[in-house]
């Protein structure tokens, strides 16, 4: 069982290796950010019994507040990941106009693949983590443009 376990997440991490690398490559693109912060915690590279992915990835840990009004416009992310709101609400906003709100106290997932919006509509600040699985050579921001056409 733990060789299933093991192959189907090496299979899931060569996918977002894949589409990871292939979006930097366009990092040079901007995203619309208006009233956002974010506050890297914690980043470990992994090294322990899954020996197949060690030294490969990292788990980071990234503090973020939207101002009332703030978003960051239509985006990826270069691994997937948790996302908890600790205080006020996030409403976020998928490619295919799928809206979801999440209060203080919600966690939600993101892929990394699909582009969204996520955006305070409220009249206080937002705060939150954001928990995510990157390559271990990526510096900086998991937030990776759209490429043209998609």
């Amino acid at each position: 069982m733990k060789k299933l376990a093991v192959a189907a997440l090496k299979c899931s991490l060569a996918a977002v290796s894949i589409a990871a690398f292939g979006i930097i490559a366009v990092k040079a693109a901007s995203i619309e950010v208006k009233g956002f912060k974010r506050t890297p915690i914690a980043e470990q590279v992994i090294s322990g019994p899954l020996t197949e992915i060690n030294g490969k990835y990292k788990m980071t840990v990234t503090a973020f507040t939207f101002e009332p009004g703030g978003y960051v416009g239509p985006h990826l992310h270069a691994g997937p990941g948790f996302r908890c709101v600790t205080a006020g609400e996030i409403t976020n906003i998928e490619a295919d106009g799928k809206t979801t709100v999440y209060g203080a106290g919600q966690c939600y997932w993101e892929s990394g693949d699909k582009s969204h919006t996520p955006r305070n509509n409220g009249d206080k600040p937002a705060q939150g983590l954001v928990i995510e699985l990157l390559p271990a050579s990526l510096t900086g921001s998991s937030l990776m443009p759209v490429p043209t056409g998609q």
